[in-house]
């Protein structure tokens, strides 16, 4: 994990459109959903955060599409400088990241530096009863200033870290599509409702 320093390097080891794709969406939302380890790094996160952004906020995914050793691609946030993020990024007052972490709870982790939205969306994820809170763990904290969820207008993003118990439970058994079962659904209007509160 995090072999590479940069897109660029990372870019002398894997080629756009076979090891990896990029997906770009722009609204006039000042909210930009990311997931910035999408596709075979970190399973789900791509998907799900494309049901976040909607119609209504940008959205970006770096997929990593190799049939094996997806996680070689995996550039740390606070490193994560592919040139079509941080555009978007600079465009937007806030970014919200979606990240996968280990864990057999089924569980979300709010981290970045945007505290008041962090706190509105684990207050949104909990009535809605999902197991919700701050990250357990400075590692997947994204509270370094360069972190990819940092990098908006504002300085101040969040970073939802959702493990891997509660990603298969929001996709379905290893479905590559989205499925929009009651729980998918469920946390989805959960994230929207705190975005649209902030």
């Amino acid at each position: 994990m995090n072999r590479f320093k940069s897109f660029k390097e990372l870019c002398r080891h894997a080629v756009e459109g076979q090891d990896f794709v990029i997906e770009l969406r722009k609204r006039r939302s000042a909210i930009a959903v990311m997931a910035p380890h999408g596709g075979g790094i970190e399973p789900g996160t791509d998907i799900i955060a494309a049901a976040i952004a909607g119609d209504e906020h940008s959205y970006y995914a770096f997929r990593a599409v190799r049939s094996l050793n997806n996680t070689e691609l995996h550039l740390a946030s606070e490193r994560f400088d592919e040139p079509r993020a941080l555009a978007l990024a600079r465009q937007v007052l806030n970014v919200v990241t979606v990240h996968g972490c280990r864990g057999r709870r089924a569980a979300v982790y709010a981290g970045g530096l945007a505290d008041g939205l962090k706190n509105n969306v684990i207050r949104s994820l909990q009535t809605a009863g999902f197991t919700a809170g701050d990250t357990p763990r400075p590692s997947i904290g994204g509270i370094h200033r360069t972190n990819l969820c940092n990098r908006g207008q504002s300085g101040r993003g969040l970073q939802l870290e959702l493990s891997e118990q509660l990603r298969r439970q929001l996709m379905g058994r290893g479905q590559p599509q989205l499925i929009r079962n009651d729980q998918l659904s469920a946390f989805i209007t959960a994230v929207q409702r705190a975005l649209a509160q902030y």
